[in-house]
C-alpha cells in the first residue's frame, strides 16, 4: 500500500476511534435518546465513522501530495468532507437518486465549509 494512502487510512481510523469513544460516552451518560432522534442506533453511528474515516482517509492520503499548497489542501479537504457526507446521506436516505434537493445542497455546502475548515495547513506533513 502506498505510504500516503496508509497514512490517510490510519488517520481515518484514529478519527473514527476518537468520535466513537465520544458517542459511546454520550450513550453511557444520556442513553439512546440522541441516537433515536437522528434515526441511527449507536452501532450504525460507529460503523459510519469507520466507513467514512477509512474511505475518506484513503482518498485524502492518495491526494496528500496536493496538500503542499493551501489551494491543494483546501481541495483535498473538500473532497474528503464530500466522501464523509455522501456516506452519511447514503446511509440515511439510500442511493443518491432518492436524495432531495436539500440533501444535495447540504452535502455540497457542508463539504465546502468543512473541507475548508478542516483542511491541513499548507506545507505541513508528518
Amino acid at each position: 500500500m502506498n505510504a500516503n494512502i496508509k497514512w490517510g487510512v490510519l488517520w481515518g481510523i484514529r478519527m473514527a476511534t476518537g468520535f466513537s469513544v465520544f458517542v459511546i460516552a454520550e450513550y453511557l451518560l444520556v442513553g439512546p435518546a440522541p441516537f433515536t432522534t437522528i434515526g441511527f442506533p449507536l452501532h450504525v453511528v460507529i460503523a459510519i465513522y469507520f466507513c467514512s474515516g477509512i474511505s475518506a482517509g484513503a482518498i485524502v492520503g492518495a491526494l496528500r501530495p496536493l496538500t503542499r499548497t493551501r489551494p491543494g489542501s483546501i481541495a483535498v479537504g473538500i473532497l474528503g468532507a464530500l466522501v464523509v457526507g455522501a456516506i452519511i446521506f447514503w446511509t440515511k436516505s439510500g442511493s443518491p437518486h432518492h436524495w432531495t434537493g436539500a440533501d444535495r445542497w447540504s452535502l455540497v455546502i457542508g463539504s465546502i465549509l468543512y473541507g475548508v475548515l478542516f483542511s491541513s495547513d499548507a506545507n505541513q506533513h508528518e
